[in-house]
């Protein structure tokens, strides 16, 4: 199952070392909604400002979003993905919702808006690379996007004030997403080839038809097995990898769940024990 790529995301890094990208590499647990708090500001414009100040100031993200790019000046898609410093590290609400610093597993997407840009246009590809991210790091769309505010309601007030001044809300960000994810990610039919005539006196080689390969979603192994008694994001991407559904996907690595890797690793031709250790997850992901 491949998904839809409706928009081309363009890669313009930062300098790996800097401040604002320090290269280290993150396991994506879920994703921060921000906006820039500045209209009419585009996507490269950020990325270009973000370049100048690298060295002095650490804040970043890692892609922007407007209405003609997706720009990814930290690595989330394009490459394997790395730390930005894009939620402050004292508030703990992150923690408490994910169990871990928004900086250290979750990637943040700002949504560039108002004056000269199309906000409509702006906000199709903003929905878009948030399913696309979720695609590709196994998320929940309906649980693993977090808004900047909600992490940090003290001082942040996006992308809820972006969303309003479009006519759009954040509850309907996150259903526009679980929608596009849907869409995108539907596999679609093959229609059959209609049978060609063949002379009697010709011996048609039986021709196989050609497969395209289809690129799986990534995510790093944790560094060490899931087993019965593990928890946290890592089992609910492996529960979801699995199979498992809605109230399912629990994060708790308990004996039906080792029993269904039994399951998997049987028809993978895996060592079977029920424990995800690097090579089975390496199957998975």
């Amino acid at each position: 199952m491949a998904f839809k790529k409706k928009y081309e995301i363009k890669a313009d890094y930062l300098t790996k070392g800097s401040r604002k990208r320090p290269g280290n590499i993150i396991n994506v647990d879920f994703l921060v909604a921000h906006d820039t708090g500045n209209p009419g500001s585009t996507a490269q414009g950020n990325v270009t400002y973000y370049k100048r100040v690298q060295e002095s100031d650490p804040a970043s993200a890692h892609l922007f979003v407007d209405d003609k790019e997706i720009i990814e000046c930290v690595p989330a898609l394009t490459a394997k993905p790395e730390r930005a410093y894009h939620v402050i590290y004292n508030v703990t609400t992150d923690n408490k919702l994910f169990g871990d610093d928004a900086n250290d597993t979750a990637i943040g997407v700002e949504l560039c808006f108002g004056k000269q840009i199309n906000n409509e246009e702006a906000y199709k590809r903003y929905v878009w690379v948030l399913a696309y991210l979720c695609y590709q790091f196994k998320l929940d769309p309906e649980k693993d996007i977090v808004g900047h505010k909600i992490l940090d309601p003290g001082r942040k007030i996006d992308p809820h004030n972006s969303l309003k001044l479009m006519g759009k809300t954040y509850e309907g960000l996150l259903k526009d997403v679980a929608a596009e994810f849907k869409e995108c990610s539907a596999e679609v039919p093959t229609p059959a080839a209609k049978p060609s005539a063949v002379k009697p006196s010709v011996t048609k080689k039986e021709v196989k038809p050609k497969v395209q390969a289809v690129s799986k979603p990534t995510r790093p192994y944790p560094g060490k097995p899931l087993k019965i008694g593990s928890r946290g994001r890592d089992v609910e991407a492996a529960q979801r990898g699995l199979g498992f559904k809605g109230h399912a996907v629990d994060g708790i690595f308990g004996r039906n769940t080792s029993n269904i890797v039994k399951q998997y690793q049987e028809r993978k031709g895996l060592k079977v024990d029920g424990i995800i250790g690097k090579a089975t997850w390496d199957v998975m992901f």
